[in-house]
């Protein structure tokens, strides 16, 4: 610590405490909620963290996970000596150093994991609240911190962003959602799913235990670990605009990314319409599938594949119920995800995510056919069309682009000449027959990808306008009329 000419190491909320048991080839890893310690490590009549008078000290608490990166059931504190002493044994308990679900010291029965009191006169090393052989193992106690000191972290204003400017792995990165403010934020940014670009803003292994449950909360509005974004822990934030969130609000167009980890496999929704607000919380929205205070539907829009086909169906993404209850009964468990259903996340209704199941709780669904519990991890993204904070130079039209030196094909914003207020995202090919090219029509299949409505040619037709591809049906209001380009 900072006392007695110590170095001034000071742990906060987010660092973690690692303990190894060097011959057992295992350990345990605690992610820190609060610590106690102070700037002396002397967390002594602290009873957030597990300690109840001068001669205790309770260090921090926090989520305790194994070697497997699975969450210890119990709420955890670390522990440290009797500040008065008796380290090794009488006449003070012997306390050693340690993780256990005790709320007043290390205790050996109560699950420990460190040098632990016996509930006799002395310390020894216990694990999983079981003791040890003496001399059969040596402990080593590692700390490492949420945010390295001393480096300036460069901020980008979106994963897209950070892919943009040449982030091609991916990890952690510090974000602030294009608001420009004071605070960034660590976000998990996956580089390589469908085009990369994507922030994961939710992280479950089971619905049923994962995802709050609480009145009024959904899963967008609740901390898990959120200083240390995995894909092997529940995680996720306040997303939206309220209760000191990072200000995410998705639109028309903006893409949301369900992954199974374990199957390697997504699906892919493009937003038609968002009907969660600044808060996440689209309830009573019956546009999006739900139909009372105790349902959330944030958005509705097309579902894709992993191969880019559009699946059948008109897809609603859904949160948990707002008035509680993600976990089971009373209030059903929903989950989070995509499903046909017109009122709730229902695992029979073609459902992808933690569905309800028609009973009393959530399980993991995938194309409307119940996972075996445990069996996978569901992983859910987010991607904006538009970069914010980007200003997006604006050409005159495809070939106007390659004049000026864009040499690769991509998506490009261009005004057709009309010099309007409004720039539109198309697709220009740079390459083929000379290059200069914009894409007016993507057709996979002329049954099913063109419109065939009484007085609609494909070209005043829009299809999924915002996010021109060649692995999706496109298609825009080309002409002048009904609000054309």
């Amino acid at each position: 610590g900072s006392h007695d000419g110590g170095v001034g190491l000071v742990p906060a909320s987010g660092d973690e405490i690692l303990l190894v048991r060097t011959s057992g080839n295992d350990h345990v890893r605690m992610v820190i909620d609060t610590w106690c310690g102070g700037s002396g490590w002397r967390g002594f009549q602290s009873t957030t963290c597990g300690s109840t008078g001068l001669d205790l000290l309770g260090l921090a608490n926090g989520k305790l996970y194994d070697k497997d990166e699975n969450q210890i059931s119990g709420s955890f504190n670390f522990h440290s000596c009797s500040h008065v002493g008796g380290c090794g044994g009488s006449p003070n308990g012997g306390d050693g150093v340690g993780f256990s679900t005790h709320n007043q010291w290390l205790h050996g029965a109560n699950n420990a994991y460190g040098g632990a009191y016996d509930g006799g006169s002395g310390a020894h090393l216990y694990w999983a609240g079981k003791k040890l052989s003496a001399g059969s193992d040596v402990f080593a106690y590692y700390y490492r911190e949420a945010y390295m000191w001393g480096k300036e972290e460069k901020v980008y204003n979106s994963c897209k962003d950070a892919l943009a400017q040449g982030e091609k792995d991916s990890g952690v990165f510090h974000v602030n959602f294009g608001n420009y403010n004071i605070f960034s934020f660590p976000v998990l940014c996956d580089m390589s799913t469908s085009g990369g670009g994507w922030t994961l803003l939710l992280t479950v292994k089971d619905p049923t235990k994962d995802l709050p449950g609480d009145v009024g909360v959904s899963p967008f509005e609740n901390e898990q670990n959120e200083k240390a974004p995995s894909l092997k822990t529940p995680y996720g934030r306040i997303w939206g605009s309220h209760d000191g969130g990072v200000g995410l609000v998705p639109a028309s167009g903006d893409e949301i990314l369900l992954v199974r980890t374990s199957g390697n496999d997504h699906v892919r929704m493009v937003i038609d319409t968002w009907c969660g607000g600044s808060g996440w919380r689209g309830f009573q929205s019956t546009t999006c599938g739900s139909t009372g205070l105790d349902l959330l539907g944030l958005a509705n829009g097309k579902l894709y594949d992993k191969d880019e086909n559009q699946i059948s169906g008109s897809f609603n993404f859904h949160s948990c119920s707002h008035v509680g209850g993600c976990g089971g009964s009373p209030n059903g468990g929903d989950g989070v995800g995509f499903s046909t259903h017109n009122q709730w996340l229902h695992g029979a209704n073609n459902a992808y995510g933690g569905a309800y199941d028609g009973g009393s709780g959530a399980h993991l669904y995938w194309a409307g056919k119940k996972l075996s519990a445990g069996s996978d991890v569901f992983a859910y993204y987010y991607r904006e069309a538009y970069m914010w904070g980007k200003e997006e130079k604006v050409y005159n039209s495809c070939k106007d682009a390659l004049a000026q030196g864009e040499k690769d094909s991509g998506v490009f914003h261009v005004n057709f000449g009309n010099y309007n207020i409004f720039s539109f995202p198309v697709l220009c090919d740079m390459s083929t027959s000379g290059g200069g090219w914009t894409l007016l029509l993507t057709v996979k299949d002329p049954t099913k990808d063109l419109p065939g409505d009484v007085g609609v040619s494909p070209f005043e037709n829009e299809q999924n306008e915002k996010a021109p591809s060649l692995k999706t049906p496109y298609g825009r209001i080309w002409g002048s009329h009904d609000g054309g380009v």
